[in-house]
């Protein structure tokens, strides 16, 4: 097929920018969707990455899957909350990005795990304290999603400006 590396690279495109996206996005699979990106980069002949790389980036992609479920609950746990408060702020984060984004970032996830801890009975106050704890584990998680699938989008530019001649030096090299 004559234009198959041009549809590889189209595909790793919309990948790419699919996994950066779904790293704010509770439900979509941000670091894989990035990983499946780098895959199709590498098999097209605009890729050239290194087996170690690529195994990094399938370890780092593990890890983040992994801190993404626990640190949500951690947190909740660490403060008293319970799952509804984790589904609530998971919930608040998505209308939040809505109907007030950016600052729907922050608020959604706070206001939607308070309205998760109160629907369990608890009163206003032991609810709000709780969604601290499911909310800062929440943006953990969502922190740790966000920094691995951008250093994934950092490798994927560097190797496509380094297929095409741009002389762009990366910061560390693995």
């Amino acid at each position: 097929m004559p234009f198959i590396d041009e549809i590889l690279l189209s595909l790793s495109a919309l990948f790419i920018v699919a996994g950066v996206i779904g790293c704010l996005l509770p439900g979509v699979p941000g670091p894989p969707l990035s990983l499946i990106a780098v895959i199709f980069l590498q098999l097209s002949k605009y890729g050239n990455f290194t087996i170690t790389m690529m195994a990094a980036f399938a370890g780092l992609t593990l890890i983040a899957v992994f801190l993404d479920y626990i640190l949500p609950l951690i947190g909740t746990k660490t403060m008293g909350g319970s799952k509804r408060g984790i589904f609530g702020a998971a919930i608040g984060l998505i209308l939040g990005l809505i109907f007030f984004p950016p600052l729907g970032l922050f608020i959604g996830p706070f206001l939607g795990a308070i309205a998760g801890e109160m629907t369990t009975g608890k009163k206003f106050t032991k609810s709000l304290t709780s969604s601290f704890g499911s909310v800062l584990g929440f943006l953990a998680g969502t922190m740790v999603k966000f920094m691995v699938s951008g250093i994934m989008l950092f490798y994927y530019i560097m190797e496509l400006s380094r297929y095409f001649n741009y002389d762009v030096k990366p910061v560390i090299a693995i």
